[in-house]
């Protein structure tokens, strides 16, 4: 497990994989991930998932958000401009959503439409809180 470099919290953070929590079963009630299981490939975030769901307790919850395209677009695709440029995107639906969290219960779901400085839809991302049932 590698350590962040500052001293004060040390003890308190760890930087690991999503694909390997270095944590035992069963060790958190609570799970927040912000803009974090979309920008990698789909296949990675759902080994993540499966982490999390892992290490979560029972009926713990857990907050996540997810991109959404305002044409439908999905699965995962290479960014090509801006800061995020070759890195990996992964859009997703409705009914995306549904299947990658179906392990879990949801709880709460809402979609927040963004738009860019004159009003034009930009994207959009799912605002989920889920529940880890075991």
């Amino acid at each position: 497990m590698k350590r962040i470099d500052r001293d004060d919290l040390a003890d308190r953070l760890s930087i690991a994989s999503v694909t390997e929590i270095p944590f035992n079963e069963d060790s958190f009630g609570i799970c927040v991930s912000h803009g974090v299981l979309d920008s990698m490939p789909r296949e990675i975030a759902i080994q993540g998932m499966r982490e999390v769901r892992r290490v979560l307790k029972a009926d713990a919850l857990m907050y996540l958000d997810l991109i959404m395209d305002t044409e439908l677009r999905e699965g995962d695709e290479i960014v090509d401009y801006g800061y995020e440029e070759g890195t990996t995107q992964s859009y997703f639906t409705v009914t995306s959503i549904k299947e990658f969290l179906s392990d879990f219960e949801i709880v709460d779901f809402n979609i927040i439409y963004n738009t860019d400085e004159n009003g034009n839809p930009r994207n959009k991302r799912a605002h989920l809180v889920i529940k880890n049932i075991k």
